[in-house]
């Protein structure tokens, strides 16, 4: 998020210089860009439109937790997917943003003791006694 936040300030500053040149050809130049609040509110509508569908809370397979939104929302603002973003054209942004956020559905059959939210919300799946769901579940990714 270090790098993100640095190339935001940068662009201020080049913003601000365009603005600020003599040359009336050079101040123009500004409106090609867009402002830093801008981008993060068009990476947003993004992320919420492909978020519209999905599940309230997800298991971060990586780490085995149970992710609701906004920790979903701000894992990929720290992730190198959305860093590099800017490396690309515009049309990749939303394959970028989709694909971070693919997500598969867990099918399976019922068991007499399936496993609850609380039963899994602020701990590791991967910590959990491997068998029935919870095996499931460490199995996912």
């Amino acid at each position: 998020m270090q790098r993100y936040d640095e190339a935001i300030e940068v662009l201020k500053i080049m913003l601000l210089k365009l603005d600020d040149a003599p040359d009336a050809q050079i101040r123009t130049l500004h409106q090609q860009y867009a402002s830093p609040s801008e981008v993060q509110e068009i990476i947003r509508r993004v992320i919420d439109a492909r978020l519209e569908s999905a599940p309230l809370r997800l298991i971060d397979t990586s780490t085995g937790r149970l992710c609701n939104r906004e920790v979903q929302i701000n894992a990929f603002m720290d992730s190198t997917d959305f860093v590099f973003i800017g490396d690309e054209p515009a049309c990749s942004f939303e394959e970028a943003v989709t694909k971070y956020f693919s997500r598969a559905m867990l099918s399976h059959s019922w068991e007499s003791k399936e496993l609850l939210l609380q039963d899994v919300q602020d701990k590791v799946v991967y910590d959990l006694d491997p068998v029935g769901t919870a095996a499931k579940l460490q199995n996912c990714s």
